[in-house]
């Protein structure tokens, strides 16, 4: 009797519910591979829900289930900081049919949580336009082509205005690139004009334009001129260029950048295709150095290197000076520009006697590598100006970013004229 009491007991039990947490977590020391994956990705879409769970079997579970919490609270917290600069809109699908600007630009902007308004349009003309599975961008874009007209950024909310949409545009991701065709800035050459605009819940940090190939309106290949600024380094393709947009803290939503040209058609006047990649990064991981003063010894930051290859004051000025080296050796070689433009754009802090911190704000930079190979050590100089009469160099610090994040998106821009 005792052991069909114990049979009916277990059958009559209810089962484990395995998307609860706790057992989620207990299932991460399960014997099956398979299922400790399971339990790994459905932990992992709870995200911050889970993390005060996650934090207490990471101190007191079993060692694979330490080490495998461990990791997970490690991959929310990288998911968090995504978010902060990586939120943009969901895929937009709306219908106008004849309806008052006014009406479709309030369902826009409900829809997209971004306002959009007719500025300087008269809100009653009517839109009829069909946004289906669209960035945000690209339904912007399908009302103002409705109405042959444009938009503008007005702060953090956009416009419309008068003005025509540029005559070859094309996108890439949430981005949306426009092109025409001006003169170069270094020489009396041509030179592609490009205009970067991207969706308000991202904030780019730095980008990097890849331009594979351009072809003119006559059937030749066009190439691109190798940029001579430090920013933008000739690296394995045709062209590529980098910058440090914006500084931390400013919202803004576009970019200009131009590409010079070579070897174009005397008879040309347009380009008939261009086509390349743009890649957006977004600092991941960030580590703290401090360097006492006349400290030649490396720190090592995981897939970086840091030396302070020089510092003190300069001969005869109230002046400070440091320079920081980095070795890239380590690190993926498509990260290499995005950490060098991040090294360039950092502050390095310079500390007296008492402690008290003079950021440097001005100075040059330099480059350690070969700009005809990939980057393998790149250096930053800033000058601390002026220095409080008397003081004394204690210490150099900085903030090194050590990963980086990255989104590529192909792109292709047709029929490339003047403005």
């Amino acid at each position: 009797m005792k052991v069909l009491l114990g049979v009916l007991t277990i059958l009559l039990a209810p089962p484990q519910d395995p998307s609860k947490p706790e057992q989620l977590i207990q299932q991460l020391d399960s014997d099956s591979p398979d299922e400790r994956d399971a339990a790994e990705k459905a932990l992992l879409a709870a995200g911050e829900e889970v993390e005060p769970l996650l934090k207490k079997a990471a101190e007191e579970g079993k060692p694979e289930v330490r080490a495998r919490c461990q990791d997970l609270l490690k991959q929310i917290a990288l998911a968090r900081k995504r978010r902060a600069f990586w939120a943009h809109t969901r895929p937009l699908t709306l219908t106008f049919d004849d309806l008052p600007l006014k009406e479709a630009l309030a369902q826009l902007s409900k829809a997209s949580g971004h306002t959009v308004t007719p500025g300087d349009v008269d809100p009653a003309l009517r839109v009829t336009a069909r946004i289906e599975d669209a960035t945000f961008l690209r339904a912007v874009e399908a009302v103002c082509l409705s109405l042959n007209t444009w938009y503008r950024w007005n702060g953090a909310a956009i416009e419309l205005g008068k003005a025509r949409a540029a005559h070859s545009r094309g996108h890439a991701g949430p981005l949306l690139l426009s092109a025409s065709l001006g003169r170069s800035q270094e020489n009396d050459g041509p030179s592609l004009v490009l205009r970067l605009e991207w969706d308000p819940g991202i904030r780019v940090r730095w980008y990097d334009i890849e331009i594979d190939s351009a072809e003119d309106d006559r059937g030749g290949a066009v190439s691109v001129g190798t940029p001579k600024n430090l920013a933008g380094l000739a690296h394995r393709t045709v062209y590529s260029r980098a910058h440090a947009l914006p500084a931390e803290g400013d919202l803004r939503f576009s970019a200009a950048d131009h590409v010079d040209l070579t070897e174009f058609s005397k008879e040309a006047t347009r380009l008939k295709s261009v086509k390349g990649r743009i890649t957006l990064f977004i600092p991941e991981e960030m580590r703290p150095v401090r360097f006492e003063k006349g400290s030649k010894e490396a720190i090592d930051l995981g897939t970086l290197t840091a030396t302070l290859a020089q510092d003190g004051r300069l001969a005869g000025k109230e002046v400070w000076s440091a320079s920081l080296d980095l070795d890239l050796s380590r690190a993926p070689s498509s990260k290499h520009r995005a950490l060098f433009g991040y090294l360039l754009n950092s502050k390095i802090r310079f500390l007296d006697a008492s402690g008290t911190a003079h950021p440097g704000e001005s100075g040059g930079a330099h480059s350690g590598g070969n700009l005809d190979a990939p980057l393998q050590r790149v250096g930053r100089t800033l000058r601390c100006d002026p220095v409080p009469a008397g003081a004394v160099l204690k210490a150099v610090e900085a903030t090194i970013v050590t990963d980086v994040w990255e989104k590529t998106y192909p792109f292709e821009l047709k029929d490339v004229g003047k403005p």
